[in-house]
């Protein structure tokens, strides 16, 4: 089993990857079609919630063990916070060193709404911890940090696994709603900060652990047909969803869509033969 992790986790690593690394295509082209169905807006998807239940489910591991709780949050520090305050900083000296390439050089102006920030929400910015405001990638090391802390909460509802995942669930697709009809500065603090996805598949992460045996998660081939194919027809209709402006169903049916995808993807990966190690 730690081999099939190992495989959906490194095949998740590179969906995040080409997600950031490849253009957007024009809307209606081939590319598009292809980058949606089965790139960047695709089965890219699956990768974030994937990653956001499996350190819901090695943490419940530890659940209930002396002083779990504090060794979890060391552990983080250490994995999690210092290398997001190392990269953050990375990540202001090369701006600031592109900014003034861009200046001095290259003779191009540069307008920032971040300069114009005042010092208060430019230093929350620096720490990392403004609710409305990006900060790139590193949202996730900073979002599922906020769980750990937060995982004796999270925790406590597992003695209502179902009830719990459902009403998560169904809060996650209001708040997908709610993101594709408005302007609300609120997405970052929704999705990007404490995030509703994220906490939903932690907790799903979370519950597999604490009610259900390994074999669970050797799924049969049929479920795991049944559920890639639900998973792509429905990214499909979500894809013919994005032409019709303004009703916002194309990112419902997206929400939708990722358990489906996750539990195909993940019932697809026997263990790769590059993972195998012959021995006599």
């Amino acid at each position: 089993m730690s081999e099939r992790f190992a495989a959906m986790s490194l095949f998740c690593a590179c969906l995040i990857v080409f997600f950031h690394a490849t253009p957007a295509p024009d809307k209606g082209s081939f590319n598009w079609w292809f980058f949606h169905i089965f790139g960047r807006e695709g089965i890219c998807c699956i990768a974030v919630p994937y990653f956001f239940a499996c350190s819901g489910y090695f943490l419940a591991g530890h659940y209930g063990d002396e002083k779990w709780w504090l060794n979890e949050v060391v552990k983080r520090i250490k994995s999690l916070v210092v290398p997001f305050y190392i990269w953050m900083a990375v990540g202001i000296v090369f701006g600031i060193i592109v900014s003034h390439v861009k200046q001095q050089f290259l003779h191009i102006e540069v307008s920032d709404a971040f300069l114009s920030l005042p010092h208060w929400e430019k230093l929350v910015l620096y720490s990392g911890l403004h609710p409305f405001r990006d900060i790139g990638v590193l949202w996730y090391v900073r979002t599922l940090f906020l769980f750990v802390l937060a995982s004796p909460v999270i925790f406590f509802f597992l003695r209502w696994p179902l009830s719990t995942a459902c009403g998560l669930f169904g809060a996650h697709l209001a708040t997908c709603y709610l993101f594709s009809v408005s302007d609300l500065d609120i997405y970052f603090l929704l999705d990007r900060f404490f995030s509703v996805r994220g906490v939903l598949y932690f907790f799903i992460g979370a519950a597999l652990r604490t009610y259900c045996s390994a074999d669970v998660l050797r799924l049969p081939s049929r479920t795991v047909t049944l559920c890639l194919s639900l998973g792509m027809m429905l990214l499909g209709a979500k894809n013919l969803l994005q032409f019709t402006p303004g009703w916002g169903l194309d990112i419902l049916v997206e929400a939708i869509s990722v358990p489906f995808l996750i539990v195909g993807m993940w019932g697809t990966f026997s263990i790769p033969p590059c993972l195998l190690v012959y021995s006599r």
